[in-house]
């Protein structure tokens, strides 16, 4: 009889857990599924909005006042030119200092070239060792010729002297991004999880900036500054929290599912898909200044190294609206998978429970210059064919106007009164790189 009982109330409390906790997972979906029209959830880590403002009007983006000068300051990765150069698989590229244009490509090697074009010297070798590379990720620009290089699967960043000497490496641990000021501090953006269950997206990311005083970090994810050179050991972060901002928004996971495959009795997997119409975060460093910039809305934020808010640019950009056809386009990309009827039916299921934006994001990409100016692109969606469409803001964050690339042509980086260009594959997967200088359009006034 006792063995009844306890079965009886073993049960009416397991429903009792149940429904808790289906009350919790409905609230926090119907929570999230509202985020792109009144804002993020009570006590997300967001920047006060404080510090001076910069108003600006729309960039036009339909009459460009810039343009790229012609011929191209340098042409890099023509075979017929140098077999040296050939280049397939470019991950990150700048100019120096001293107008050199330095470059990893792909992954595994680092090469350096003079104003003319010519290959200085090149940086490879996989291992483990001193100047090794495994998986560079990105690269930066400290003073003259000197070189930073994130290298992710070695959790490291090595610095390269002009002639590609070793000048130091410091170990930043299991980090996604590393990027730098001129005087050597990284900022570093902490590993979080690739995706994230539709109840919980969009989630919150914390981006953290972080000076020169030991202490664990107090986030899963962030930015954190810290000074290049300082033994940091595992789980620690060297510097204080400074200021924390929002994140990016990740992808959408589909799954665990069980599918059954020829062979096979059948696995679990699950799939990981971009949200549509997605807002980015960006984090970017100038020579002296930090920029962020979250496209819910057209306008990006200066930080100093020692965290504080220098000014708050803005741009009158009207939003965009996210049409049916928009939606109806973006479901068929979402679907396009091919699996049994049984987990087709989970990626409609999951489809049809998302929340969507009814704006198309504020922008695109965003690049910054050493000086501090900024370029934003223009929102494009993944199926737009239309070149490329870049505005302009100087280092005090005034419009200066908008500049339109040439097509087929991708922005891989605005460096130093420069635009980086990378041309589309040819037969055999290389690529060339076309640097042009970005120059005021005659007959045309400052928007």
């Amino acid at each position: 009889m006792k063995r009844k009982w306890f079965g009886i109330a073993g049960a009416v409390a397991g429903l009792l857990v149940i429904g808790v906790l289906w009350k919790d997972r409905v609230w926090e979906a119907e929570r999230r599924r509202d985020w792109y029209d009144t804002g993020p959830p009570p006590g997300g880590p967001l920047t006060p909005a404080q510090g001076p403002v910069v108003d600006n009007p729309a960039p036009d983006h339909d009459r460009p006042s810039l343009r790229l000068a012609k011929p191209p300051t340098m042409v890099v990765g023509r075979i017929k030119d140098d077999l040296r150069g050939e280049l397939w698989a470019i991950r990150d590229a700048l100019l120096t200092e001293t107008g050199k244009l330095a470059l990893i490509n792909p992954s595994d090697e680092l090469r350096l070239f003079d104003a003319n074009g010519k290959v200085l010297w090149t940086k490879r070798g996989r291992g483990q060792g001193p100047g090794d590379i495994e998986n560079a990720a990105s690269l930066a620009n400290l003073r003259g010729d000197t070189l930073h290089l994130f290298d992710q699967r070695l959790r490291r960043v090595t610095v390269f002297d002009s002639g590609g000497g070793v000048v130091r490496t410091s170990n930043v641990g299991s980090v996604d991004a590393v990027c730098c000021l001129a005087d050597g501090t990284a900022l570093i953006r902490e590993g979080s999880p690739r995706y994230q269950p539709l109840v919980s997206i969009p989630e919150h990311a914390t981006w953290s900036a972080v000076s020169t005083e030991r202490q664990r970090p107090n986030a899963a994810s962030g930015i954190s500054v810290r000074r290049e050179g300082v033994p940091v050991p595992t789980g620690v972060t060297d510097g204080r929290e400074l200021f924390t901002v929002q994140g990016n928004d990740p992808l959408i996971s589909v799954g665990p599912l069980r599918e059954r495959r020829p062979g096979r009795d059948g696995h679990l997997l699950s799939v990981g898909k971009p949200r549509p119409f997605a807002r980015a975060a960006v984090v970017r460093a100038a020579d002296e200044v930090i920029i962020y910039a979250r496209s819910d809305s057209y306008e990006y934020r200066v930080y100093a190294p020692t965290g504080e808010l220098v000014r708050i640019v803005r741009a009158a950009a009207a939003p965009v609206p996210v049409t049916k056809k928009h939606l109806d386009d973006a479901r068929a990309k979402f679907m396009e998978v091919e699996y049994s009827a049984r987990t087709m039916a989970v990626f409609a299921s999951t489809w049809d429970r998302m929340g969507h934006p009814t704006t198309m994001p504020a922008f695109g990409r965003v690049s910054a210059e050493n000086d501090g100016t900024v370029w934003i692109q223009q929102h494009r969606l993944a199926s737009d064919s239309t070149p490329e469409s870049w505005a302009r803001f100087d280092r005090v964050g005034r419009l200066l106007g908008t500049v339109r690339i040439p097509a087929g042509m991708r922005v891989l980086r605005f460096t130093r009164g420069h635009v980086i260009l990378r041309s589309p594959e040819d037969n055999d997967g290389f690529v060339e790189l076309h640097v042009h200088r970005v120059e005021p359009a005659p007959n045309t006034r400052r928007q």
